[in-house]
């Protein structure tokens, strides 16, 4: 698990990701988009630069690459093998930036590399298509941060990327939390990574 960021001069976003291969990030699109500079925190809290290889114009997916390969990767699950009602973890940095700034710590970034990923437990709840994506429906808690981050079968394979958490305008939608499915992201990732199988 790695926490991503992306840096422009005006804003920065944060969201989550993970390693598919030795140097090999998959995370969100709408993680890296606006960022003119990607940073990477690595599992043992140091911080690299990432090079964006590509982003996809379907699916809310990014490809980051670092120079770093002293790390463990995920599989991903056959889409055709997820089954509705599978027990499933989602694990992410949801809310990085509200725990590094309430963590007392003067400087920022170091803030940021003292915070853990977390999982949240739940099921898959059924099938929906989102934008054009197919989705599976999770009825785990996803918050801001969670983006880009796996959701995993009781195997520890990838069965989906946490991406979409729907609400209502006065906040009452509850549990509308949303995974891309992992065929997509695979294919994604094998059209993006030259001479990359998964």
């Amino acid at each position: 698990m790695i926490l991503a960021l992306g840096r422009s001069s005006k804003e920065h976003s944060q969201g989550s990701g993970f390693f598919i291969a030795p140097g090999i990030i998959v995370t969100n699109r709408h993680v890296v988009d606006k960022g003119s500079k990607l940073i990477v925190i690595m599992p043992d809290k140091t911080e690299v630069t990432a090079k964006l290889v590509g982003k996809s114009t379907t699916i809310d997916a990014a490809v980051l690459k670092v120079d770093r390969t002293n790390h463990s990767s995920l599989r991903f699950a056959r889409s055709s093998s997820v089954q509705i009602g599978s027990q499933v973890c989602a694990v992410g940095y949801p809310v990085s930036d509200y725990l590094a700034a309430a963590s007392g710590t003067a400087d920022f970034s170091k803030a940021l590399a003292g915070i853990s990923p977390t999982s949240t437990y739940g099921r898959i709840g059924g099938r929906q298509t989102l934008k054009n994506t197919k989705c599976l429906h999770l009825d785990l808690n996803l918050n801001p941060g969670n983006s880009g981050g796996p959701v995993m079968d009781r195997a520890s394979q990838v069965v989906g990327v946490s991406t979409y958490k729907l609400m209502g305008a006065d906040g009452t939608v509850q549990g509308m939390n949303f995974a891309i499915e992992a065929d997509l992201v695979r294919q994604f990732v094998e059209e993006t990574v030259p001479g990359i199988r998964l």
